[in-house]
């Protein structure tokens, strides 16, 4: 990943919270790179793909500071070669064709275009990852007051759909405010880091 700073597109009010328009914005970039000559073999643009109008941050209070309206903090390679791009400011988890940079479906966000159900809900996430079996892991900051947790996910390409199979979340309910991983141990537990709490949990498979 890399942020490069590009021009502001046209104000979008509904993204400016009241503030100024800034100059310029942050574009997220999901750079492949070619290990042995360290050159770029393809690159994905966020400021190309994505319309200031998904983001749920306000502009900067300081006009010369750069927005940053998609903030990607995960890359996967799906099991089909197209990537799944996890970006936290507009709570949306983004497929992207490796091939055109289209993008395939969006899970969450304003324009989110899968049907979420049993509960589905995402905000502000991270480490969006395909699993073996097929499902798609992420850690789900949530959206205040709702806590912090560890989700699993199946989606139904055809049927673009996307379930809530199963949570992991601690019984307090720690908040989150920022980052956070969700990882799968060799013997199937699940180890979740808290992202800005400093904590770390395993919960056996089910979720205990």
């Amino acid at each position: 990943l890399a942020y490069e700073v590009v021009p502001m597109p046209p104000a979008s009010p509904s993204a400016s919270g009241g503030s100024a328009a800034p100059a310029s914005q942050y574009d997220c970039v999901v750079v492949e790179v070619d290990p042995a000559t360290g050159e770029r073999v393809w690159e994905w643009h966020s400021a190309d793909h994505i319309e200031p109008d998904e983001s749920e941050v306000p502009y900067p209070e300081d006009p010369a500071t750069p927005w940053d309206p998609f903030h990607a903090n995960s890359v996967h390679l799906d099991d089909d070669g197209n990537v799944l791009v996890s970006a936290r400011n507009t709570s949306c988890v983004y497929k992207v064709d490796h091939g055109t940079g289209e993008v395939l479906w969006r899970l969450g966000g304003k324009r989110g275009d899968l049907e979420l159900l049993d509960g589905l809900t995402i905000a502000f996430q991270h480490d969006a990852r395909r699993r073996p079996d097929g499902t798609i892991t992420i850690f789900d900051n949530g959206r205040p007051p709702a806590p912090a947790r560890g989700i699993v996910v199946e989606v139904d390409e055809a049927a673009r759909t996307a379930r809530l199979l199963r949570v992991f979340e601690r019984p307090e309910g720690l908040q989150a405010a920022s980052q956070g991983s969700l990882q799968v141990l060799p013997n199937g537990n699940v180890l979740i880091g808290w992202g800005s709490q400093p904590v770390m949990t395993e919960f056996d498979p089910a979720g205990g």
